[in-house]
C-alpha cells in the first residue's frame, strides 16, 4: 500500500469515527466534582468521568473555566473535548505525575539495562485505541512552576523526569484536532510507538522552559497539517525510539513553524530510520521569544 494511499485511509478513518462520536453521550466533569477555579486539583473527578464515559466510547466535556489536574489515563473510544474559554491545566506539583508502569520498553521510557526512566505525563495513554482530543479550548502544561524548573535534560538527569504533557505509547488512531496547547513541562507531544496520528489545527506555543519541543513523532501513518507551531526547541521532531520500528508513512503539509533550535528535525534518537516523509507548503520563521537559549547574545554569528 503506497504511503498515500495509507494517509487517505486514515483520514476517512478520522471522519467516520469523529462522526460517530459527535452523536455520543456527553459527560461534563462539573457533574463529577470538577471545579474549574484554577485552585482545585480535579484529578480524581476528571478521571471518573473518563472511566464513565470509556463504557461506551462517550465524549468527555471540559466547559468554560481552569480545570487544574494531575495525570489522567485516557481509555479507548473516549473523546475529550475542551470547549473555547476552557483550559485544562496541568498541576504545578512534581508529586501529581506518577510513574506510569509502561510495558512497551523503547529508548525513551528505559535505560538500556531494561529499567523504567521517563513515564510521567499530564495526559498519558498506552495500548489504547480509537481516541480523540478537540475543540477551541486550552491545555496548559504549567512548565513554568518551580518544580519543573530543573534545566537542560543533557545536564541535568533528573530533569528527565519531568512529564510530558501527551505521552501516547502503542496507540492506534489518535486524533488531535484545533486545541491551543502551550507551556508544557518537558516534551509537549510525544508519540511513541503508534499507527495512525492525524494531527490538525494545532496552535502551539512553548516558551517558558528547557526541552520544550511541539511535536515528537515515532510513528506510522501520520498526517500533520495546519498547525501553527512556536516553541523555544525543535518545532516538529522525528525520532526513531527502537530498531524494529521505522517511522514512516508521513505527511506534514501548511505548517507554520517557528523554532530557536530545529523547525524540523531527524533524531537525534534515529534507531529503525525514517522512510516515507513527505514535507511541503510548510513556512519555517524564528521564534517569537527567545528565553532561554540568548543564541544572539551567545553566539556572534546568529
Amino acid at each position: 500500500m503506497s504511503r498515500f494511499r495509507s494517509i487517505v485511509l486514515m483520514v476517512l478513518f478520522a471522519q467516520i469515527f469523529l462522526s460517530a462520536t459527535a452523536h455520543a453521550r456527553s459527560w461534563n466533569v462539573v457533574d463529577f466534582g470538577a471545579v474549574g477555579d484554577g485552585v482545585k486539583t480535579n484529578t480524581v473527578s476528571i478521571q471518573r468521568a473518563i472511566d464513565s464515559a470509556a463504557v461506551r466510547g462517550d465524549t468527555v466535556w471540559i466547559p468554560k473555566g481552569i480545570f487544574v489536574s494531575g495525570t489522567l489515563f485516557l481509555r479507548s473510544g473516549i473523546t475529550l473535548y475542551i470547549s473555547e474559554g476552557a483550559t485544562l491545566k496541568g498541576s504545578p506539583k512534581f508529586e501529581d505525575y506518577p510513574v506510569n508502569a509502561v510495558q512497551y520498553k523503547n529508548a525513551f521510557t528505559h535505560s538500556p539495562n531494561g529499567t523504567l526512566f521517563t513515564s510521567r505525563a499530564f495526559l498519558f495513554a498506552e495500548d489504547v485505541h480509537d481516541i480523540a482530543l478537540a475543540g477551541k479550548g486550552n491545555i496548559n502544561g504549567s512548565g513554568d512552576a518551580a518544580d519543573f524548573n530543573l534545566g537542560n535534560d543533557s545536564e541535568n538527569p533528573k530533569s528527565k523526569l519531568r512529564p510530558c504533557m501527551l505521552l501516547f505509547i502503542h496507540c492506534q488512531n489518535i486524533r488531535v484536532y484545533d486545541l491551543h496547547l502551550s507551556n508544557s513541562a518537558y516534551w509537549l507531544q510525544n508519540y511513541i510507538g503508534c499507527n495512525n496520528l492525524h494531527l490538525r489545527g494545532l496552535s502551539i506555543y512553548n516558551h517558558t522552559n528547557f526541552n520544550q519541543d511541539g511535536i515528537d513523532i515515532d510513528a506510522q501513518n501520520v498526517l500533520v497539517e495546519d498547525c501553527n507551531i512556536d516553541a523555544d526547541d525543535d518545532g516538529i521532531c522525528f525520532k526513531s525510539h527502537e530498531r524494529k520500528n521505522i517511522v514512516e508513512n508521513v505527511i506534514v503539509r501548511n505548517c507554520t513553524i517557528g523554532s530557536n533550535c530545529n523547525a524540523i528535525k531527524f533524531g537525534t534518537v534515529s534507531m529503525g530510520g525514517f522512510k516515507n516523509v513527505d514535507i511541503s507548503n510548510c513556512i519555517v520563521h524564528k521564534a517569537s521569544e527567545d528565553n532561554i537559549r540568548h543564541w544572539q547574545k551567545n553566539l556572534r554569528f546568529i
